[in-house]
């Protein structure tokens, strides 16, 4: 998992990189596949439990546009 460069930030501005290479998590959720909906979602719930619990931070922006899945290459 990875995430965008910050590149500043104070209490009222995050600035930050806007290209990841990577698809809209909308892209996965319309192709119907279960098994992958089944291993985002509980990715999803995951990070979810992480931002809130370990880190104190809660994305208040979370929606299709703004969850982007990165494609890893087979070995």
């Amino acid at each position: 998992m990875t995430f965008p460069t910050v590149y500043f930030a104070s209490k009222d501005v995050l600035i930050e990189s806007f290209f990841e290479d990577s698809e809209s998590i909308s892209t996965f959720a319309l192709k119907k596949n279960e098994n992958m909906n089944k291993l985002i979602a509980q990715i999803g719930i995951n990070t979810v439990c992480k931002m809130m619990i370990y880190d104190n931070f809660v994305h208040a922006d979370c929606h299709g546009g703004n969850i982007l899945i990165q494609k890893i290459p087979k070995n």
